[in-house]
């Protein structure tokens, strides 16, 4: 049987989840490698989902980046911005712009091209919006674009639960039971990000979201695929509320904990 390592899995652990906390504190605050969704106000100013200021001292600009586009920063926050409460100066490692679009209704979706695997290690909510840490698998060197979409369950009984459905284009670039040869596959990672907020309700207490991923052993994963589902309780606030301090994400679930 057809198979590969499983170390795309261990992969995307280091690449997206490296962080480590250190201090809390706006008086005497180090934070490493702190991840955090928001938007470009300009070349080396971000204001990020919990309306905090970061202003890039060091590092990486966002140059070439439209201002008011939705970004991605990874940094070190150094130190609170002198003579401000809710600005800080960080020293950023990256600055991506992520995958990007709006939900589609389910009910009325034709997703019989989106039957490919795609993965999430990591789920959050934050400005209104639900980001995810994806993988797929693709061809190296490749000049075709697979397609994401994130799917509304509009039709679901549960209205405690707000439902949607990560799916998948590879374009027949995928790990197949027929495919010869896994010498040119590589794992493709990508940062995405939905507005959520108006698909979220009041009577909602939960957000389910449901992927399809690879069947892995722990040492490989097979062409073989199976349905895989996060939940993530939703505090009394909604979306998401704004902090007074940079913070470590609201993590749907590890990857550890996905049911299958």
């Amino acid at each position: 049987m057809k198979k590969l390592l499983a170390l795309f899995l261990a992969i995307i652990f280091l690449y997206f989840t490296n962080r480590t906390l250190t201090s809390c504190s706006k008086d005497d605050f180090i934070m490493q490698n702190c991840t955090a969704m928001g938007t470009l106000l300009g070349e080396g100013r971000v204001c990020t989902d919990e309306n905090l200021i970061y202003n890039i001292v060091s590092g990486e600009t966002g140059a070439g980046i439209e201002p008011g586009t939705r970004v991605m920063i990874v940094c070190d926050v150094l130190a609170g911005t002198r003579g401000t409460t809710d600005e800080f100066d960080v020293r950023a490692d990256r600055i991506e712009i992520p995958l990007s679009g709006v939900p589609l209704m389910a009910s009325s979706f034709d997703a019989s091209s989106f039957t490919d695997a795609i993965g999430v290690s990591d789920a959050w909510i934050s400005g209104g919006y639900l980001n995810l840490y994806c993988v797929w698998i693709g061809r190296r060197n490749s000049s075709l674009t697979h397609r994401t979409e994130l799917l509304y369950d509009d039709v679901r009984e549960d209205r405690d639960t707000a439902a949607f459905v990560l799916v998948h284009d590879g374009m027949g670039e995928g790990f197949y039971e027929n495919t010869e040869s896994a010498s040119d596959l590589t794992p493709i990672y990508k940062i995405a990000t939905f507005p959520v907020q108006d698909l979220i309700h009041d009577g909602n207490v939960a957000v389910k979201l449901t992927f399809t991923w690879h069947v892995t052993d722990g040492q490989y994963i097979y062409p073989q695929t199976e349905s895989r589902s996060m939940i993530y309780s939703l505090p009394s606030s909604g979306t998401g509320a704004a902090s007074s301090e940079p913070s470590t994400k609201a993590i749907i679930s590890p990857l550890t904990t996905l049911l299958p």
